[in-house]
């Protein structure tokens, strides 16, 4: 049959108190420019497509050893009256002794968590840039109020070469 996809949410990251970044460990937090990540290895920047503004965990150039960054939406999202969600964006990551999680909750305190490139080694990379839809539904669907949270995971647990990756933009 026939099925119509309303936008329910959107950011361009033109706005960057749509977010709130906060850092679980360490200081590193994500930023929000149309710059992309300045470290000494640096990937270059996220190909964007939907203007001049992207958020960017730069690993590479805090380089800090500890790092468990999030971004999540500031403001709860409707999604009531929507039973299927998939959470749409592009992005452009290359892996360094980090995971990166999408993680969604209905009532910011319980937190479903999806690893977003659990097959990658170290120094594989996404295209640039890499269109990725989730489907949160078991989440999201129906939900008066929901979060969604973007996580760099690289703290000092992870070993010696942890909290000093490359980067993560999302657009």
């Amino acid at each position: 049959g026939n099925h119509s996809a309303a936008v329910i949410w959107s950011s361009d990251f033109s706005n960057p108190s749509d977010w709130d970044m906060t850092a679980e460990t360490g200081s590193d937090v994500w930023i929000i420019d149309g710059t992309g990540p300045i470290g000494p290895y640096s990937i270059g920047p996220i190909a964007s497509t939907s203007g001049a503004d992207w958020a960017t965990f730069d690993s590479d150039n805090y380089c800090s050893g500890d790092q468990i960054a999030d971004m999540t939406n500031a403001i709860a999202i409707n999604c009531t009256g929507h039973p299927n969600v998939n959470l749409k964006y592009q992005e452009y990551y290359r892996r360094w002794y980090d995971s990166t999680f999408v993680l969604v909750s209905n009532d910011n305190v319980n937190w479903t968590s999806s690893s977003v490139h659990s097959t990658f080694a170290n120094n594989n990379a996404t295209a640039n840039p890499t269109n990725v839809t989730i489907n949160i539904s078991s989440v999201a669907g129906n939900q008066a109020t929901v979060w969604v949270r973007f996580q760099f995971y690289s703290p000092t647990s992870l070993g010696a070469n942890a909290g000093c990756g490359y980067s993560w933009q999302i657009d």
